[in-house]
């Protein structure tokens, strides 16, 4: 009975500082979304943004959002969970957001990815670029996001959370909305012909290369270059809404890998005996 006493009281802490934690993610997105609510806690939430920001961390709505609501579900299944179920169901649920949280994060951190292959391994390896910065990026948006996400995925051989394999439907339907709306170009009120999608247009619009983008010099410059270069609308665009689709379909690949085949159990025996065999050559 006190073990169980003890394990309650843990369980009911741990639930307390997800759903603090939680709440506290949903206040810093509604700073990040720029509600101003002239109070200490708002001014408070704005500067732990702005340093986490110097330090180099994106406050990026989509992952924030999706930890606090994985952070929020948790919680409330640490102080109700039980054997049901819905618990089950919930916990699964946690785990899904939780997973597609790290999908946008790691589309988001394509950029970062792109700068650092750019600007250091390609003139250590002597094959340097001549293309801008943005214009390496959006070239290059599947590997920077499909890759990196392939090898994150492989983390799920040591979770084993079955929902990693799903993740790829959220951003898929959001491409998949993105891609059925896209207008239609401009036609004469005279013309009685049936509207069809322009599949062509949204083709090229998310999934389109060849993209001519200069190298800004300031503020000013890239500010101009964002309004008047319809590529770079277009690669934005593709950032958004294309390279989580394609990290999505990486991260769930590997996952699905990992959760099969056992690749981490395999890779810690194959250390082992490595290991093994260097101290025991004989």
């Amino acid at each position: 009975m006190p073990h169980d006493s003890e394990n309650y009281m843990t369980r009911r802490a741990t639930g307390v500082a997800l759903i603090t934690l939680g709440i506290l993610l949903c206040a810093v997105v509604i700073v990040v979304l720029r509600v101003q609510w002239n109070s200490p806690p708002t001014r408070w939430l704005a500067a732990i943004a702005d340093l986490l920001m110097s330090f180099g961390v994106d406050m990026d709505v989509r992952v924030l959002s999706l930890c606090a609501c994985a952070t929020l579900i948790s919680g409330l299944l640490f102080l109700t969970s039980d054997s049901s179920k819905a618990a089950i169901i919930g916990w699964q649920l946690a785990r899904f957001v939780l997973h597609l949280a790290a999908v946008y994060a790691i589309a988001g951190y394509g950029p970062r990815l792109a700068g650092w292959t750019r600007n250091v391994v390609l003139p250590l390896i002597q094959r340097p670029t001549s293309s801008s910065s943005f214009e390496f990026l959006f070239s290059h948006i599947f590997a920077f996001s499909f890759v990196p996400a392939l090898f994150a995925g492989l983390t799920n051989a040591s979770f084993k959370h079955k929902a990693a394999q799903y993740v790829w439907l959220v951003p898929a339907i959001v491409l998949a909305y993105k891609f059925a709306t896209f207008p239609t170009p401009m036609r004469s009120v005279l013309d009685n012909a049936p509207s069809f999608p322009n599949f062509s247009g949204a083709f090229h619009e998310y999934f389109g290369r060849d993209f001519l983008i200069g190298e800004y010099r300031d503020w000013g410059d890239f500010w101009r270059m964002v309004s008047g270069n319809p590529d770079m609308m277009r690669g934005m665009t593709q950032l958004r809404v294309t390279a989580p689709f394609y990290a999505g379909i990486g991260y769930c690949l590997a996952a699905c890998v990992a959760l099969r085949f056992r690749v981490h159990q395999k890779f810690v025996e194959h250390l082992k005996a490595w290991e093994q065999s260097r101290l025991d050559p004989y």
